[in-house]
This record gives structure tokens, C-alpha cells and sequence, in this order.
């Protein structure tokens, strides 16, 4: 097995991407992370660390690290192919924050790093992985989604913000104001970000947004949705449910075979609700930190 770097994704975007279609749930985060890439500036695009595994002339992994973000592991990875990945990492002198992945793939990175650079590791999330065909009817909520225009930007940004700082507070790089920004703006010019937005009886608006969920068709078949967020003040109103419910069905109405979706797992709420609209697990996902090394 060999590890080669890819100095030019979109050489090898079409190859890459019918190797991670195999698995399109367990790879479906780093197939919606492969395609942002077409819209990174070439300096942004150089900082990245993106290699994949051949094993006898076939594509046997795909790895990808994008900072400040964990690096994201195809699934199936073994044992010989993350030892590679990290001398690759090493020779690079590249230190990665964390590594995010299926269970399995993940924990056998998090030991191997630790063990080859002595840098210790801790669980950040524990995630499950849903897949959902067919929704489920629910109980109506007041309101209506529509997709998020440039003139939405404040709001999202603020939104955003609120969501990372509530499910990743460890991530200060990521929290940054520049990082939040970039990242909304990606969404917008991708046309990935929807809001809901509902009357509110002490507001002088008509409507406003209460809710935001996105969504990421990375093939014509399959659809990743989320980050999905209720700020505090507008929640237990059925917004989060509601938001998921809509954009999963508009995915199917658009002819997409599947949705996927990552809960947390100490989230038994959105377990809950999206078990609901339809959505079933699959695999469990894993987040882990890595932290400096003791002197």
C-alpha cells in the first residue's frame, strides 16, 4: 500500500468521488467537505492536507484535513493505511487538532497517534449517523422555510456562532469571527442555508428567522443535511423538527434516494425528533482532540 499526496483535487475529483459513493453515508461528510474545495482560493487549498491510499493500482482510502478542522478519514481505512497517513503527517512536520471519523476508524487513529508522537487524545463527540428514505408525517408548525440570501448574512452569522459555541466549545480556532464568517458565506454562495422563519407576536415583522438548517446535495442521489439550529429563545416550538422534516422531503421531491444526518449522541432530544421524521442510525461517528504532548 502506497500513500499519494494530491497536489490538484480536481484531477482527481471524478475518481475519488465514485470510490467514496461506495459508502455514501459513512463517507458522507468528507464526499460534502471534497466538494467545498472547489471553492477555496489556492491559498486555502495549499494549507490542506489531502492524500489517498492505493493498494495494487486501486483507490483503498481517502484522507483530508482542512485547518483549523479534525482530519476526515474514509471509511474502511485499516491499520497499515493510517500508519501511512500519519508518516505522511509527520513528514510534512503537519500537526492535525484532532481526527474525525466512523467509530472505529477514528478510535484506531486517536491510539496510533498517540502512540507514535506521544500526544494524548480525548473523546470531543460522540456522534450517530442516520439515514433517512422516506419522512414520516408530523404535527404542523407555524411558518415556513425558504432558502437564505446574502441579506440574511447577520443573522446567520450570529446563529452560527451561537451553534458552534454551544456544540464545539473547545474549538476557539474554529469559533473565530473570520472562521464563522467564511463559513456562512460558503453557504450562502453554495445556496446550502435555509431559515425558517415564523411570526412572532411581540415582533413588528410579518416573520422573521427562528430556525436555520442546511443542507448539501454531494450527488445527485444523496444529500447530507445539517448543522441544524434553534436559538435558545425560540425553542420547544417544534422550529429544529420542522426545518429537518421540510428540507429532507425537498431533497426527495428533487429525486435524491438518501438523507444523512449526524446527532449527539448526549443529545437525546434530536435523537428523538429526527427518529421521528424518519431517520434511523446506521454507525456511530467519533471526535477526538489531540493534546499537546507533556514535557
Amino acid at each position: 500500500m502506497q500513500l499519494h499526496l494530491i497536489p490538484d483535487p480536481a484531477a482527481m475529483s471524478a475518481a475519488l468521488t465514485h470510490f467514496l459513493l461506495q459508502y455514501p453515508a459513512e463517507n458522507n461528510l468528507l464526499l460534502g467537505v471534497w466538494q467545498t474545495l472547489t471553492a477555496l482560493d489556492e491559498i486555502r487549498l495549499q494549507q490542506c492536507f489531502i492524500a489517498y491510499l492505493d493498494h495494487a493500482g486501486e483507490i483503498a482510502g481517502v484522507v483530508l484535513q482542512m485547518p483549523p478542522y479534525p482530519l476526515l478519514l474514509s471509511f474502511g481505512l485499516d491499520q497499515m493505511g493510517l500508519a501511512l497517513v500519519i508518516q505522511a503527517l509527520q513528514a510534512q512536520g503537519r500537526s492535525i487538532p484532532g481526527v474525525s471519523a466512523m467509530v472505529t476508524e477514528a478510535q484506531q487513529f486517536a491510539s496510533l497517534w498517540t502512540a507514535t508522537t506521544g500526544q494524548s487524545h480525548e473523546l470531543e463527540m460522540a456522534m450517530r449517523l442516520h439515514q433517512l428514505t422516506a419522512c414520516q408525517p408530523i404535527v404542523p408548525t407555524s411558518g415556513y422555510l425558504r432558502l437564505a440570501t446574502e441579506a440574511d448574512r447577520t443573522w446567520l452569522i450570529e446563529a452560527y456562532r451561537m451553534f458552534n459555541q454551544e456544540v464545539f466549545p473547545e474549538r476557539s480556532t474554529a469559533n473565530t469571527t473570520g472562521g464563522v464568517e467564511d463559513s456562512i458565506d460558503l453557504f450562502i454562495q453554495q445556496q446550502r442555508a435555509y431559515l425558517w422563519l415564523d411570526a412572532i407576536s411581540d415582533s413588528g415583522n410579518d416573520s422573521e428567522p427562528v430556525s436555520f438548517v442546511c443542507a448539501q446535495r454531494f450527488s445527485p442521489q444523496f444529500a447530507r443535511v445539517g448543522p441544524v439550529f434553534t436559538p435558545l429563545h425560540h425553542r420547544r416550538k417544534g422550529y429544529a423538527t420542522v426545518c429537518v422534516h421540510t428540507i429532507s422531503q425537498m431533497q426527495l421531491d428533487q429525486g435524491c434516494q438518501a438523507c444523512f444526518i449526524f446527532t449527539d449522541l448526549k443529545n437525546p432530544t434530536s435523537n428523538h425528533i429526527y427518529a421521528k421524521i424518519g431517520y434511523c442510525a446506521i454507525g456511530d461517528w467519533a471526535i477526538y482532540n489531540f493534546l499537546e504532548a507533556k514535557s
